[in-house]
């Protein structure tokens, strides 16, 4: 490292202290950071939480965004509802088009959802599944930063290994509580399968495909 950088490390750091917790959001303090959302993580999910309010469905919005998009490996802009995909290969595969099931955020009386709420005092993502099992997923710091950029439209590297794999497993998790074990729905004739695809929006979109044993 140049002694030219090494002094401008310094001066960010120094600044990160010296600037007025008033003046934080002005001047965009957290992107002095690696952790550009640290500032909405503590105003838009800490705080409310611990307030005993609840987190904005705008917030939770942006979260499922990302997670569709490490679900489907698509660039979907899909966020009312968590799109749980899987391929002919396995859940865990980059690309993932063979719809199984949506949860809605908003369920309109229904049981499923997703919510961010305290367990432990701490913030996690629930997901309450159509059949009323529920799973959970720690909602920390890097990983609420890894979703948010995701749903930005960026694959940060400085520690997007491990928060893929925490989230692949959060799906099998997911796809394990539906009680989904395979790819296609049979009927008497062959099998159907929902597969994905994108609108000129970007939004997730699914079409029956049948096959038949003719």
């Amino acid at each position: 490292m140049s002694v030219i950088s090494f002094l401008r490390r310094i001066y960010r750091k120094s600044l990160f202290f010296r600037i007025p917790d008033a003046d934080a959001d002005e001047l965009k303090l957290w992107r002095l950071t690696v952790f550009n959302s640290a500032g909405e993580y503590l105003h838009d999910v800490a705080q409310p939480l611990y307030d005993g309010r609840r987190v904005s469905r705008q917030t939770v919005s942006k979260l499922v965004n990302g997670l569709n998009r490490i679900f489907t490996g698509l660039l979907t802009t899909t966020k009312s509802e968590l799109l749980l995909a899987t391929s002919l290969s396995h859940s865990g595969a980059k690309i993932s088009q063979l719809l199984e099931d949506k949860i809605a955020i908003n369920s309109h009386g229904r049981v499923e959802r997703v919510e961010i709420s305290l367990c432990r005092d701490f913030p996690h993502l629930f997901v309450t599944l159509p059949n009323g099992q529920t799973r959970s997923l720690a909602l920390n710091l890097t990983r609420y930063e890894f979703l948010m950029r995701v749903s930005e439209g960026a694959l940060p590297g400085n520690f997007s290994r491990e928060c893929y794999e925490d989230l692949l497993a959060f799906k099998s998790a997911l796809l394990s509580a539906a009680g989904i074990d395979r790819h296609t729905l049979d009927d008497d004739d062959g099998l159907v399968f929902r597969l994905l695809a994108l609108d000129t929006t970007g939004n997730a979109v699914d079409q029956v495909v049948e096959l038949t044993n003719d």
